[in-house]
């Protein structure tokens, strides 16, 4: 079914491409359309929003590689959903490559009447503005929409269009791509596919086969041959957050007319060996000019390749004729012009390396799900470099992204790629990068004075991905706009941190040879948690506030998959803490550490440890995700081993009080405009794996920082661990006039994260909007939240003790 099942695939590719429509007279239905129409009720498929009645696809192809596909679709609409995603349909299309005439839209009613579509009248061509979001424009790239207005749920969609291949992505070759499963249920879907003896079928397979579905036939006739499959009552699937792409886990056919991938490479090799023969003696100069202050292979290659990633710009402008989205220019025009799209800046860098004397090659990779093996075809989505070495493996080297440090960002690892040889070559797979190169490195140290306050400086060191996104990030930001986000990242470990000074390295931020780097040095007013009989010592730990691993523990919000997580990347953090304590701030008491954490598996390694020397606290902590791909069992370990981050995240090192140790009054704190008042904290237990937390502060606006700061209140949450809730608000005027703000009068929202940065906390943020605020005013508000599907995050070490089944109140 091309609309609503491998179209939902084949758009994300460049190689999927459908044009014109013609309007048809209404069919009489189909007997067999109407017999299994009627079975589809609401209540058979209660879990559906559309059903795919019957799908008659024929296909016939031609020993030059060009096909006529007749493709007869029914869909019936369940819901208001279903209704919405059939009311119009859309088709993105190459001019250059294919045509389509429409033959046929139309409504079939619940009472049986059919409405014929005007397909002229509800059809539009336009250019697709989405690739100018790459900064790449292709004239030939179009979208065509065709709409049906009317559509009631319980309604038949039908449409019937001709597809014709005007010219094949790869001369003399034919592939096809069919899925036979989708997020809806399948009735009915037949295949004919009429192979001509001259250009015959090369290979065929079903992947992710669903038992008993699907039936096949061949017939042989002179001169040619027909395939037949039959899916029935497929199964519909329930796709999951960040699991691999659909059309990869779904059941589906592959069929083409390559036997095998070495022709594919040599057919690339081909088409852009002429370009990259255009060398100029201008290249030649530059690229001896790079060499020149290096002895090393490695430094050769990397002077060529900071040259062809920062010095040609990512932008183009397909004007090629032989085989557009495939063809590269000139290697000397784009030197020339300093800007190229990715298979141009590929040829350019596989030219000028090759005059440095090595074996470069231009390389197809799939950026995107990892293609099929058995049954190979020519669609790629990106271009690279490779560099063979001599145990035959290849250097992959990525020159789009001007940021890029390695020489090939992990979000191409464990991708499918084919390296375009004169001999050919096989499909390979990228290596997957290698956690240890996409890490956070932090080191802080801090003393703890007597009066309770904390000093501290702490470095952050990004590598690899971690390193790319941060430094985009903040070279697109103004002087003022880093500043607020660096003490942002403070405040987010403390929130009534002073942040004293920030510094971003290198100074040049395109200079990708040095390591980005953010020093912060701050202070903290009271870093001492009081209680009855027990303080905890606040230490400043960053690596659950910053760096992409908290994005990929953000993926994990369902308790249990059927799909696996896909997180495209391996990375993690390493954080040392040395943090010194006054002898003075511990009086008539004893230190107690909070015990080790350890979790090492394949997949991913937790670790956080305390020792204690002298007056010294020394702390080490990570976490690290080995795999990008994790299976239904591997996720259950990695939630268990989040929960147990996040509760070792939760406990502190303690100073036990003796019993002859009053309990003194905490002094009110003053921070930024705001004096704290009260801030006081109670803990439900009320399993193991949930709690319930009531926090009640009251706090003075001394000045108009401290207004513009409790205008709104801010609660960071997440949904799929948080329910979370502002129970009550109360303003005290300056001349003491109270008034308890009803919940009416505040405006709530819920906002995402915003910003080009990464940040952290994962989810979301309850903005309380709260009217009345003054200068010299003093707020209360009352906290509620819920926390679920995790581990306690324990303040106090004794609570382990505490019967988790008991309803236990813990003030803090």
């Amino acid at each position: 079914m091309k609309k609503i099942a491998i179209l939902k695939f084949l758009n994300t590719i460049l190689f999927f491409y459908i044009g014109l429509a013609l309007s048809a007279l209404p069919l009489p239905v189909p007997s067999d359309v109407a017999k299994n129409a009627a079975a589809v009720t609401a209540e058979k498929y209660p879990d559906a929003d559309q059903v795919l009645v019957v799908n008659i696809q024929t296909i016939k192809y031609s020993p030059d590689g060009k096909a006529e596909t007749l493709d007869d679709v029914y869909v019936k609409a369940l819901t208001e959903k279903g209704r919405d995603e059939n009311e119009s349909l859309k088709f993105y299309f190459n001019s250059h490559y294919q045509k389509i005439d429409v033959q046929v839209v139309e409504l079939i009613k619940t009472d049986g009447k059919i409405l014929p579509v005007d397909i002229a009248l509800n059809s539009r061509v336009a250019v697709d503005h989405h690739q100018m979001t790459s900064n790449i424009f292709d004239p030939n790239s179009k979208i065509l929409s065709v709409n049906i207005p009317n559509i009631g749920i319980g309604d038949i969609i039908h449409y019937r269009y001709l597809e014709k291949t005007l010219k094949p992505r790869m001369a003399g070759a034919w592939a096809e791509y069919l899925c036979l499963q989708g997020d809806y249920p399948v009735i009915d879907y037949q295949i004919e596919v009429i192979a001509p003896d001259e250009l015959p079928i090369a290979k065929f397979a079903i992947k992710d086969e669903v038992p008993g579905s699907v039936t096949f036939e061949k017939e042989k006739r002179e001169k040619e041959t027909v395939y037949r499959w039959k899916a029935k009552d497929v199964p519909q699937i329930f796709p999951e957050p960040d699991m691999p792409a659909i059309h990869t886990v779904i059941q589906r056919l592959l069929l083409g007319t390559v036997p095998q991938w070495e022709d594919i490479s040599k057919w690339y090799w081909k088409i852009s060996a002429p370009h990259m023969e255009k060398i100029t003696p201008e290249m030649k100069s530059k690229t001896d000019e790079l060499c020149a202050p290096f002895s090393g292979d490695k430094d050769k290659i990397r002077a060529i390749f900071d040259f062809v990633s920062q010095k040609v710009r990512y932008m183009g402008i397909t004007t090629e004729t032989e085989s557009p989205g495939y063809e590269p220019h000139d290697v000397s025009i784009t030197f020339e012009n300093k800007y190229g799209v990715c298979r141009d800046k590929a040829a350019l860098l596989v030219s000028m390396l090759r005059l440095a004397g090595f074996k470069a090659f231009p390389v197809l990779i799939m950026a995107g799900p990892k293609k099929d093996k058995e049954v190979p075809n020519p669609y790629f989505n990106h271009a690279v470099t490779g560099i063979e070495q001599d145990d035959k493996s290849y250097i992959l080297m990525d020159a789009t992204n001007e940021m890029s440090k390695e020489l090939l960002p992990s979000y191409l690892c464990d991708k499918s790629y084919l390296v375009a040889r004169p001999e050919g070559d096989t499909l390979r797979l990228s290596p997957i990068v290698p956690a240890s190169e996409n890490m956070l490195s932090i080191k802080t140290e801090a003393f703890l004075h007597a009066d309770k306050s904390l000093s501290a400086q702490t470095e952050i060191s990004f590598s690899g991905m971690n390193d790319t996104a941060y430094r985009t990030s903040i070279m697109r930001r103004k002087p003022d706009e880093i500043l607020d986000f660096l003490e942002g990242i403070v405040r987010n470990v403390f929130t009534a941190a002073r942040p004293e000074s920030c510094e971003v390295l290198p100074v040049n931020l395109s200079d990708t040879s040095s390591p980005l780097i953010f020093k912060l040095k701050y202070s903290v007013p009271n870093a001492v948690v009081g209680g009855a009989d027990t303080d905890a010592i606040i230490t400043p730990h960053f690596g659950n506030k910053i760096g992409l691993l908290n994005f990929l523990i953000e993926k994990t919000g369902l308790v249990t998959r059927k799909f696996p997580l896909y997180t495209e990347i391996a990375c993690g953090y390493e954080e040392k803490l040395k943090l010194e304590i006054d002898p003075n701030a511990i009086t008539s008491g004893s230190l107690i550490l909070p015990s080790p954490e350890k979790i090492n598996t394949e997949s991913f390694d937790l670790r956080r440890e305390y020792q204690k020397n002298g007056n010294i606290i020394s702390s080490d902590s990570g976490f690290v995700l080995k795999t990008i791909e994790f299976s239904p069992d591997d996720y259950e370990g990695l939630k268990k081993a989040i929960g147990a981050m996040e509760n070792s995240t939760g406990r502190m090192p303690l100073i036990l009080k003796h019993p002859d140790n009053p309990l003194t009054e905490q002094p009110v704190r003053q921070n930024n405009g705001i004096r704290t008042l009260t801030d006081q904290t109670e803990i439900h237990i009320l399993g193991e794996d949930s709690w319930l937390t009531r926090k009640n502060v009251s706090l003075e606006l001394l000045d108009f920082s401290g207004k513009k700061e409790f205008s709104e209140i801010k609660l960071n949450f997440n949904e799929a661990m948080d329910e979370i809730s502002l129970d009550s608000v109360k303003i005290t005027s300056p001349d003491g006039i109270s008034k308890a703000i009803r919940k009416e009068e505040i405006n709530l929202m819920d906002e995402a994260w915003s910003g080009s940065a990464p940040r952290y906390p994962p989810g979301k943020i309850l903005v309380a909007n709260i009217p009345n605020v003054n200068v010299g005013s003093k707020l209360e508000f009352n906290v509620t939240r819920k926390s679920r599907n995790r581990p306690f995050f324990s303040f106090v070490e004794p609570l382990k003790t505490f019967n988790a089944t008991e309803k236990k109140i813990i003030k803090i």
